[in-house]
């Protein structure tokens, strides 16, 4: 069951507003009083310039304030609905669903590591009850299979959502409370961090000495791991306040 999306803004939104509002104020008081203060031969050199100016600068500050905060509740709301998309897909997309539950979540590290040991005997064992696509696999020789194929489209999944991060488009703090779950396992599970490990030297031996070349497979979810062990430190008093308060 895909959990509850809760309305996503920045947690300083509320007070970026109040300081741009307050600082309108401030701005309108001010004009005002310049508005008021005489002008002649009394008053002070600096107070000579129109009085047209301030009171047009008071007239249009208003309008100008309600389109930045329109602005900014625009791009607040489109980015809830990128994430929104993002986070359903990986619950409503059958394939995308399957893959994650069986290939990383069920495929704890002790079974992955007996099955890197086994005799051909003993893996056709272990994979009773496992149809094509959901079977257990050695990622150093799985090439051609369908959990090849299913294995690189979630792993790529996160790959876009790694991009999407290093791009700026999506912050580390919204990933993670919402994705937290999932990245957790991708860490967690040696079937990912081995097949990780290994397409560095992979992808050398393929673009060297060729040009043009391009990123390396899976390189923006190596970034969105390492965020995320950063994110995890950083928080992990406010993660575990959160928790306790669900328990």
């Amino acid at each position: 069951m895909a959990p509850r999306l809760k309305r996503l803004t920045n947690p300083t939104g509320k007070s970026v507003i109040f300081q741009i509002v307050s600082a309108t104020i401030a701005v309108e008081i001010f004009l005002i009083a310049l508005c008021l203060v005489p002008y002649g031969d009394n008053s002070l050199p600096i107070f000579t310039l129109d009085k047209k100016i301030p009171m047009v600068v008071f007239a249009s500050l208003p309008p100008v304030l309600i389109v930045i905060i329109q602005f900014r509740n625009t791009l607040a709301l489109q980015k809830a609905t990128f994430i929104k998309d993002f986070v359903s897909k990986l619950y409503t997309d059958k394939e995308l669903s399957q893959s994650f539950h069986y290939l990383i979540y069920k495929y704890e590290n002790d079974v992955y590591k007996e099955f890197l040991k086994a005799s051909p005997e003993r893996r056709q064992e272990m994979q009773k009850g496992r149809s094509e696509g959901i079977r257990y696999f050695d990622p150093a020789t799985f090439q051609g299979t369908e959990e090849e194929r299913r294995f690189d489209g979630i792993l790529g999944y996160f790959d876009i959502i790694g991009y999407h991060y290093s791009s700026g488009t999506l912050e580390i703090e919204d990933i993670g409370k919402l994705l937290g779950y999932h990245l957790t396992f991708l860490l967690k599970r040696e079937v990912v961090t081995d097949y990780l490990n290994s397409i560095p030297q992979y992808w050398e031996g393929i673009t060297r000495n060729r040009v043009p070349t391009s990123v390396s497979p899976l390189r923006y979810l190596t970034i969105l791991l390492n965020a995320f062990i950063k994110y995890n430190a950083a928080e992990e008093k406010k993660i575990r306040d959160i928790n306790d308060k669900l328990l």
